[in-house]
């Protein structure tokens, strides 16, 4: 199932609609209006805050990573500290404390939300090119520490750069093709063009998945997401895709 996200002018933040997501868990993404969502390891910045405050829960029950385009997915215990997690590398979050806000930083890459069906356990992933197949290891570690099934797994794929402008060399598209199939990349004329969504959707659906959510949105041409390709390196700014009981 495919979807745009829906707002209005001026929001901050913008609601992921979540297919067959359990007990209320919800998932949301700032916005351009939300600010920066930075940090530097244990240094929250002042919009990171505001939308904290704005979700009305406490920093001490926001998770987030050092991230470095990994495929490394660290677990969130029942009693474990916001502060011991931000400076450890990894890219992505999993957590059976429904307590726990579990947050990635993004700006063209994918946020990827996985959930159990009918249980409180979730995850977020950031996943870029280099990353690509973070989703499966969340998927695994759901499974190993829920004794689930990958078809009790829900997931939901959030904004991140469309195949309409992630232009990538030819190593990188046959790359991707022999991993993934040929509908992941979309060639016109002498120009490639990789599609994230494909790539994840496809390997997630080899494991087992059988619920999944899209969202549409490509950041690079929505005017009110951050993009690192259409920002630039010097002026991107990153957004924050955030699951949890809020």
């Amino acid at each position: 199932m495919t979807q745009t996200l829906n707002y209005q002018a001026g929001d901050k933040w913008a609601d992921i609609p979540l297919e067959q997501a359990p007990f209320g868990l919800k998932a949301i993404i700032s916005l351009k209006n939300g600010g920066n969502m930075s940090y530097h390891l244990k240094d929250q910045l002042p919009d990171r805050m505001n939308l904290i405050n704005s979700l009305g829960i406490s920093s001490q029950r926001f998770y987030y990573l050092n991230q470095k385009h990994s495929q490394r997915v660290v677990t969130i215990g029942q009693n474990s500290c916001p502060e011991n997690y931000s400076s450890i590398e990894a890219d992505g979050l999993f957590t059976q404390n429904p307590k726990a806000v579990l947050a990635v930083t993004i700006a063209d890459c994918l946020p990827i939300f996985l959930y159990h069906k009918s249980k409180p356990a979730f995850a977020v992933v950031h996943s870029g090119y280099k990353g690509t197949g973070i989703a499966a290891r969340a998927l695994e570690l759901l499974c190993q520490e829920l004794d689930a099934k990958p078809s009790e797994i829900s997931v939901t794929i959030g904004p991140g750069i469309g195949s309409c402008c992630y232009n990538v060399g030819p190593e990188r598209a046959e790359e991707f093709q022999k991993k993934y199939g040929p509908q992941v990349v979309k060639k016109q004329k002498t120009s490639y063009y990789l599609d994230l969504r494909k790539a994840n959707l496809s390997l997630l659906s080899k494991q087992g998945v059988e619920t999944f959510k899209v969202i549409e949105n490509c950041t690079a041409c929505t005017p009110d997401l951050h993009s690192y390709r259409e920002q630039g390196p010097e002026n991107f700014k990153l957004m924050a895709a955030v699951i949890g009981f809020f």
